[in-house]
Parts: C-alpha cells; structure tokens; sequence
C-alpha cells in the first residue's frame, strides 16, 4: 500500500545539502512521525461519501455512507520506507521536493488558481 500526501518543503529544506541516508536523527525522526501519523490516519480515518439516493423520487438527495479506511491493516504493516521532500529532490531532481511536476502555489500559479466567477455573468439555478 502507498500512502501520499504533502509535505512542505520548509519542514525540511534546513536539511538540504545533507547526503541520503545521513541527515541525522533529527531528519528521521521527522519522517517518523510523520509517517507515523499518515499511518495512523488510514487505519482510523472516516471516510465520508456522499451517494446519490436510489430511490426514484429522492433522485435529488443524498445518503451519507460512512467507511473507515483500512481499520485492521495496522497489525498486517512489516515494513515502512518514508520519503520526504528531499527524497524526491535527490531522486527525481525536483528543486523543492515537488512529487507532481511543479511547485502548486499561489506564486507560480497566480490569478489562475482563483476560480471566481464574472461578476457580469448571471448564473441560473
């Protein structure tokens, strides 16, 4: 199982310019904890969804199912490898740790990134 999320490259770029796999315990310990609770969320998580109703004259309404990810995967788990921004950086050659191409912020992405709507244009409901 791969477990992904994000992780700031300010978290760990006082690490950068240290050689794989001899950052200091410090940097591990990061990456533990943070592995730790990324594991810790997908055995306990709940995982709301939203179904449409089937019922023919609630097609317009919603059931909420409730699921919990992965609740009995914790005592299954022999081997946990964690990266972190710099993994990616020294494998990948992504400047901040980037898992997806580039950097997603507001700088590069600018105006763009805000999905607003004309204040011109009506909008029918």
């Amino acid at each position: 199982m791969a477990i992904i999320t994000l992780a700031s490259w300010d978290w760990f770029k006082r690490f950068d310019g240290t050689k794989l796999k001899k950052r200091g315990d410090e940097y591990d310990e990061l990456k533990s904890a943070l592995g730790d609770a990324m594991l810790e969320q997908a055995c306990k998580y709940v995982l709301l969804h939203l179904l449409p109703s089937p019922h023919p004259r609630t097609k317009n309404f919603y059931h909420l199912l409730v699921t919990r990810l992965f609740p009995s995967v914790r005592r299954h788990v022999d081997y946990v490898e964690i990266g972190s921004p710099l993994t990616n950086k020294h494998y990948i050659a992504a400047p901040h740790g980037e898992i997806y191409g580039l950097d997603h912020d507001m700088v590069r992405e600018g105006k763009r990134r805000r999905h607003e709507t004309p204040k011109e244009k009506k909008i029918k409901c």
